[in-house]
């Protein structure tokens, strides 16, 4: 896979470390998941409570990773969207439409 768009120049392969915000959002999805569902589920004996919701925040955790980081990149577009090179002639002449 190219390292970058040959048309516009975006890098396909981020910074170390842009991923970190994905965290933040797999965490906060996670923890509201398992909070929503002690207050669903209280009449589990105390027993089972930690198993049920360790699995749970596991289960949850795993599932939304890939959501967390496509609304990281969201996120990350709204706050600071890209710009296409200031030599836009050259980009038009090599067929890429950036309209």
């Amino acid at each position: 896979m190219n390292t970058q768009c040959s048309c516009c120049g975006l890098a396909f392969y981020p910074e170390a470390g842009y991923f970190v915000g994905s965290i933040y959002i797999n965490y906060g999805a996670t923890v509201a998941v398992v909070i929503v569902s002690l207050l669903v589920v209280r009449d589990v004996p105390e027993r089972f409570q930690l198993i049920l919701f360790s699995c749970l925040a596991a289960l949850t955790s795993l599932a939304f990773f890939r959501h967390s980081r496509s609304l990281w990149i969201t996120v990350d577009f709204w706050l600071n969207p890209w710009k296409p090179p200031k030599d836009a002639r050259s980009v038009r002449s090599a067929g890429c439409n950036l309209d």
